[in-house]
């Protein structure tokens, strides 16, 4: 039953990450780094429930489709975890980047686009697990999101009101 209530949370996920790349340009950036850091939230509480891989991957493969469809404003990093440059190099000590490396894909492009600092989902892997955020078997520490942020200069406010997003 668990799995069947994350499998509808990942299928309105999907739908509403479809719909918000679709206005991304009218919008502008707050709503796609919202769509990016919601993604990658919602990608670990699929793995905080124990859910399996699966639905995060069918996650992940449909924000990539999505923001393949759309022309990417230029000065927005995007990455994919599942690159040849970085996706089958170790997070921690038995994961994959490909695999469990969707928290330091996520951070590595708001970093990356929001700071003048240039950091890969490589270097944010390695950040992470030299501060402890790794978490074998699972990714990462959800505690990762805000302590990286703050590390590289960026102030975040966690809010569940889509108002305050778009505000």
């Amino acid at each position: 039953m668990e799995l069947i209530k994350v499998a509808v949370i990942f299928i309105v996920a999907i739908a509403v990450i479809k719909i918000i790349f679709s206005l991304v340009i009218k919008i502008g950036f707050k709503i796609i780094m919202a769509v990016v850091i919601f993604g990658g939230i919602l990608i670990f509480a699929g793995n905080y429930m124990g859910n399996g891989k699966i639905l995060a991957e069918n996650l992940v493969s449909s924000i990539s489709v999505a923001v393949n469809k759309v022309d990417m404003p230029s000065w927005l990093t995007y990455y994919n975890q599942e690159d040849e440059k970085w996706g089958d190099e170790l997070y921690g000590t038995s994961d994959y980047i490909k695999d469990a490396g969707c928290g330091p894909t996520v951070l590595a492009m708001a970093v990356s686009t929001l700071t003048d600092f240039q950091v890969t989902p490589l270097d944010m892997a390695s950040w992470s697990y030299e501060n402890g955020y790794y978490c074998e078997g699972s990714g990462s520490y959800h505690t990762l999101i805000g302590d990286a942020l703050n590390f590289y200069g960026l102030d975040y406010t966690v809010s569940t009101s889509k108002d305050d997003v778009i505000n």
